[in-house]
């Protein structure tokens, strides 16, 4: 794309053409700006089938289609939403500006103009619109980033639990082989039996039964039992091959971080679990300390473990309610800033910037003998509970040179979850090249 392309467009529309050479003469003359003309509101729209204006300046007063009722209908549109719109007209009371406001418009200019006046004004809508494209198009790149890097995450957890799941395969693929071989002794057991036995007589039946017995056992049983001893073998060294496959993807560089604020993650997850919070008419608050900075950390695998953690709060609260009535209760999610002496190559302690996450209900609890047991992994305190919530958290916040903790002053008596991780992530993570993608 030219140099010329890439600048902002701007779309005018006016129904006197006198009106459009002026204002098209100030904005020509800056030299920054690439223009379009309308001479109504539904020429305008159908203009902007084709084009992407960045700012719209429009007239108020036009037959058919008047200015107000274009910008509304512009607003409802979700792609062009947020075009910024500065009504330029010679209506000048008050109503008429308050009517703009209400019709969605971002500023208010009255004719005749000053044509510094205008170019200011331009220039100042123009950046704010063009600074939250391009936020959003960083946002759309790390919802990428973060999408495959949830990938990576659940994959490793899954294929954590599937590592586990394995001693038990390899614990029962011996006893089968054992079993295997005791049918086919037993088999030659019989054989032998009806070789002692084979006379004429009432026997004969007995010692026919009992060949196809052998028979049965050696040819059904025993090597049924070899084979399905082989496949389960075959398949345990199949998955061991994919498990370390996939360790190595995941563990030469870590997890795919990136730049966010707190403020927006807390934001993004207060929306994800709205619809179950408010189905068990539970609270939500959320308390973060002013002048956060910016972290950097693996953004969607730190959302996944705040959704475990406040999943945990809201499970115990209903759990609670279900002791005694109806559910409710509160979560409170709390952000600040900590400051931890760290060695550094055996030298002086160097201060490094960590910060807490505290997730606070007032739930079920948990009893003293089972505080140093919740994180363990298939460990719960709940009836339904898998056990893998605080489990995996803790191993996510150890990852990355963090802790977690769980405290609590009993059974009734809710809990409060702490994790502590650095703000910049310095083991474990990485982040994208530029150029990667």
């Amino acid at each position: 794309m030219s140099e010329k392309d890439a600048r902002p467009r701007i779309l005018v529309v006016d129904d006197q053409t006198a009106n459009l050479q002026v204002v098209g003469g100030v904005l020509n003359n800056a030299g920054k700006y690439r223009i379009s003309f309308a001479q109504s509101g539904g020429d305008a729209l159908k203009l902007m089938e084709s084009i992407e204006p960045d700012l719209l300046l429009l007239d108020v007063m036009m037959p058919g289609m008047g200015g107000y009722e274009m910008c509304r209908q512009l607003k409802q549109n979700p792609k062009r939403s947020n075009i910024p719109v500065i009504f330029l007209t010679a209506k000048s009371d008050v109503r008429d500006v308050l009517e703009g406001f209400e019709a969605g418009g971002a500023d208010y200019i009255t004719k005749p103009f000053e044509p510094t006046v205008l170019l200011a004004r331009v220039e100042t809508h123009l950046q704010l619109y063009l600074y939250h494209q391009q936020e959003e198009l960083l946002r759309g790149q790390e919802r990428i980033s973060a999408y495959h890097n949830g990938l990576i995450e659940m994959g490793a957890a899954v294929l954590h639990n599937i590592g586990n799941g394995m001693v038990s395969v390899d614990s029962r693929i011996a006893p089968i082989q054992n079993v295997a071989d005791a049918l086919m002794e037993l088999a030659d057991m019989l054989e032998k039996a009806k070789a002692n036995f084979d006379k004429d007589g009432d026997q004969q039946r007995l010692l026919k039964i009992m060949g196809l017995s052998a028979a049965l056992l050696r040819e059904e049983h025993g090597k049924k039992l070899g084979e399905e001893s082989y496949l389960l073998g075959h398949a345990d060294e199949h998955i061991r091959q994919i498990i370390n496959a996939q360790r190595e993807l995941t563990s030469n560089q870590g997890l795919i971080s990136s730049h966010f604020y707190l403020s927006s993650l807390i934001s993004d997850i207060g929306m994800l679990v709205n619809s179950q919070l408010e189905e068990r008419k539970i609270g939500f608050k959320t308390i973060e300390e002013k002048g956060m900075p910016q972290v950097f950390l693996p953004r969607s695998p730190l959302g996944q473990m705040m959704v475990n953690l406040i999943k945990n709060s809201y499970e115990a609260i209903s759990e609670k309610g279900g002791e005694g009535g109806a559910e409710s209760g509160t979560i409170t999610i709390e952000v600040e800033q900590l400051e931890q002496e760290l060695p550094e190559n055996g030298g002086e302690p160097e201060r490094t910037p960590f910060w807490r996450l505290r997730v606070t209900d007032n739930g079920s609890g948990i009893t003293s003998d089972h505080l140093d047991k919740v994180v363990r992994s298939g460990y719960s305190t709940k009836v339904r509970g898998s056990g893998l919530g605080l489990h995996s958290a803790a191993n996510f916040a150890y990852a990355l040179g963090g802790q977690l903790s769980v405290m609590s002053e009993g059974s009734g008596k809710g809990a409060v979850v702490e994790v502590t991780l650095p703000v910049e992530c310095k083991q474990n993570c990485y982040q994208l090249d530029s150029g990667s993608a």
